[in-house]
């Protein structure tokens, strides 16, 4: 045999041996019924016709003069034609395993998604259902979304679009018990929560009275009082009511207490912020004398006229800081224009 024939015939061996694997795995693959079982029948008919081929190309290797096997149509066992010689039926078993595996393929990709919609919708249903009866939120739609995954046609067009929406109503409804845990954890440390509340009013109603005596324009906000608030319900009273209304009266005295705090912390500010401005125009007043003095103006007398009378304003008590803010921002311009560069 020469040793073009024995590299041909190793590449026939070689590709039946693939042939072979592929279409044992396509085996497994297909369904029990239908076209691709069909099709694959074909298949393993042609490649018998091929083998039986590649063994006379074998068979005729060793004898000269022979003519080549590989050129002459290639039947099965029944005498039908598979192809016009050897490489044509190659190819045509090659373009149908091809497609095959292209169909099975796509056919367990669809699997696949519809298995995944499906064991997704019945998780987060499992997780919706009792959320929802604890809660009482969302019962009606949990159960209407679960008659529809029951009754759905086992395909992603059907499944998807309800795999999505139970896994948005358990992340609703996750939300939901996480701000009822929330308001439930809180519960007990309200008590307090109010007495470090009362002391806050304490604090800013002496801040208040101290600003009333020292400085004006006071701003026109009222003490809001923590006693008004009322204590919180009994904890164990809410437990006995439904979560919606026992939620409903939690929410609102949180929420009235949350005013009262945002309300105190305002008046501080303000006050304060009166004080300080205050402060800021004693401090300027003081640094500009000081200014003058270092540049030998300290002495004149019109600054000295000028400086006494903010002093005067700003030392008083009641101070009115925007009366005073004038004169103050006169004497620092006068000492500027008198200091030499």
């Amino acid at each position: 045999m020469s040793d073009a024939r024995t590299t041909v015939l190793a590449q026939w061996d070689r590709w039946l041996e693939r042939s072979t694997d592929r279409l044992i795995d396509l085996d497994g693959r297909a369904p029990a019924a239908g076209t691709d079982r069909l099709d694959l029948a074909a298949a393993f008919v042609a490649r018998k016709a091929i083998a039986a081929r590649v063994d006379e190309l074998r068979a005729a290797a060793g004898e000269p003069g022979e003519p080549d096997p590989a050129g002459r149509p290639v039947v099965d066992d029944g005498g039908q034609l598979v192809a016009a010689d050897l490489p044509s039926a190659a190819r045509l078993l090659d373009a149908i395993v091809e497609r095959l595996e292209h169909r099975l393929d796509a056919l367990e990709r669809a699997e696949a998604t519809v298995a995944t919609a499906l064991a997704d919708g019945e998780r987060d249903l499992a997780v919706a259902e009792p959320l929802a009866r604890s809660l009482e939120q969302d019962v009606r739609r949990v159960a209407e979304l679960r008659a529809r995954l029951d009754g759905a046609p086992r395909d992603a067009t059907a499944l998807a679009p309800l795999a999505t929406e139970a896994a948005r109503v358990r992340a609703e409804l996750e939300t939901a018990a996480a701000h009822r845990d929330r308001l439930l954890g809180r519960w007990p440390a309200l008590e307090g929560e109010l007495v470090e509340l009362t002391a806050r009013e304490a604090e800013v109603r002496e801040l208040v009275a101290r600003c009333r005596e020292k400085v004006r324009p006071l701003p026109v906000l009222a003490v809001p009082s923590v006693s008004a608030l009322g204590p919180p319900e009994d904890a164990a009273e809410l437990a006995r009511l439904a979560w919606p209304g026992a939620r409903a009266r939690m929410e609102a005295y949180l929420d009235r207490v949350a005013r009262v705090r945002r309300a105190l912390d305002e008046v501080a500010s303000r006050h304060r912020e009166l004080m300080d401005r205050r402060d800021h125009l004693r401090g300027l007043l003081q640094s500009f004398r000081d200014k003058a003095g270092e540049h030998g103006v300290g002495e004149d007398a019109e600054l000295e006229r000028m400086f006494a009378h903010a002093r005067e304003l700003l030392w008083s008590a009641p101070c009115d800081v925007e009366i005073a803010r004038g004169p103050v921002e006169a004497y620092v311009a006068a000492v500027n224009a008198r200091v030499v560069p």
